[in-house]
């Protein structure tokens, strides 16, 4: 079991980083400074940056694919819900977003299924024992 997660955690970090890297996404790789936007926090009650991702999956948080998955359409959705679509700035950012929504999903649809498989057998079996 533990070799499967660990195979997920290790994609998932290098996914994480490859997108880290990327200036295309350099807007979402660090949580929002309240300094550049004063109202963001009452506004997004969840919010998420790839930093906050790439520890979350350091720490586990990941035990499947569909769980970072997940993770990433907050971060989209919280992009969305911010930034107007009708400023030169909020547009090019919400295609930003959306950028890294479609390099997500293409990135996950092209993992191994054996791997993603087998990461949601694992995690339903340990659900089915936690609810012991």
């Amino acid at each position: 079991e533990e070799w499967y997660l660990r195979q997920l955690r290790i994609e998932v970090r290098d996914f994480l980083g490859r997108l880290l890297a990327d200036r295309r996404f350099r807007a979402f790789a660090r949580p929002v400074d309240p300094e550049d936007a004063p109202d963001y926090y009452e506004i997004v009650r969840n919010p998420v940056d790839l930093s906050l991702m790439a520890q979350a999956n350091d720490n586990g948080r990941y035990a499947t694919l569909a769980q970072m998955v997940q993770h990433m359409d907050v971060l989209v959705a919280n992009a969305v819900a911010y930034n107007p679509a009708h400023t030169e700035h909020g547009a090019a950012l919400l295609r930003r977003a959306h950028a890294l929504l479609d390099f997500t999903h293409a990135w996950a649809d092209a993992l191994d299924p054996a791997l993603v498989h087998e990461t949601n057998r694992i995690y339903a079996r340990r659900a089915r024992r936690a609810r012991r």
